[in-house]
């Protein structure tokens, strides 16, 4: 959410000009840099994964405290020093590549594709200007045209998306919910998302071998999440990607032959 080398300027310019600061100023940035420090080590000791949802509520902190650093700075410096010191912030990732230097050596392939410029420049460009296929909204799509409103889907992973928008009933999911229900009937359509790894496929995998399934056309991309910001997500390029297993069960009546 923040460099930490913004933090740690932040700290020392708090430290040499505590006694002139004003007492709320004072206090203002005291506190910011003591959140930071603080969840620096709680946010990966309490949260199961890296995601930006946990770190997100540092994001306002994290815009004031630059602010008051490069304010800070150029009170006491040279005004061209930060104008440059803002540009190189805003626009490389120079300072996060040089401090990350020792870790090439740990983890090589992690840093192989660190570039000059910010990498989420090019991924704001593309968000706002280009166009990302969406992997639910093609499923919802085909499901609402071709499916009843009572047939059962069968889905291993993104099942809340298809609660929302169909009338369907949905079954599967991270829970497994009623994938092998035998009290009722066998569902009538199965979506498979393979990128996602971290389901229990043992049952999915029960489930599908019982019956006879004949995929649909839908290149739908099998990319873990349709519209998420996560930096996580960025990993997978959904015009890339394989299409998922999105099949119609072949014995419900008025099926085709397989």
């Amino acid at each position: 959410m923040v460099p930490v080398l913004i933090i740690g300027v932040a700290i020392a310019v708090l430290l040499w000009r505590w006694k002139t600061l004003a007492v709320a100023e004072r206090h203002l940035a005291a506190i910011a840099c003591a959140i930071f420090v603080v969840l620096l080590f709680w946010v990966p000791a309490v949260t199961p994964f890296a995601f930006l949802r946990y770190a997100i509520i540092l994001s306002p902190l994290g815009g004031l405290m630059v602010a008051w650093v490069l304010v800070r700075l150029g009170r006491s410096l040279p005004r061209g020093f930060t104008w440059a010191a803002a540009a190189i912030f805003l626009f490389t990732s120079w300072l996060s590549l040089r401090l990350s230097l020792p870790l090439h050596v740990l983890w090589p392939a992690k840093y192989r594709g660190a570039t000059v410029f910010r990498h989420e420049l090019e991924i704001m460009r593309r968000s706002v200007f280009g166009h990302r296929p969406d992997p639910n909204r093609l499923v919802v799509d085909w499901l609402k045209q071709n499916a009843a409103a009572d047939d059962e889907i069968l889905i291993n992973y993104e099942d809340v998306p298809l609660m929302f928008y169909l009338p369907n009933p949905i079954r599967g999911g991270i829970a497994a919910f009623r994938v092998e229900d035998d009290a009722k009937r066998p569902p009538d359509f199965v979506v498979l998302r393979r990128s996602a790894g971290f389901v229990h496929w043992p049952v999915f995998e029960r489930e599908v071998q019982r019956y006879a399934w004949t995929p649909v056309p839908v290149q739908a991309p099998d990319v873990r999440w349709g519209n998420n910001p996560d930096p996580v997500a960025q990993e997978e390029d959904p015009a890339h990607a394989r299409s998922m297993y999105i099949a119609r069960r072949t014995d419900r009546p008025g099926s085709p032959a397989p």
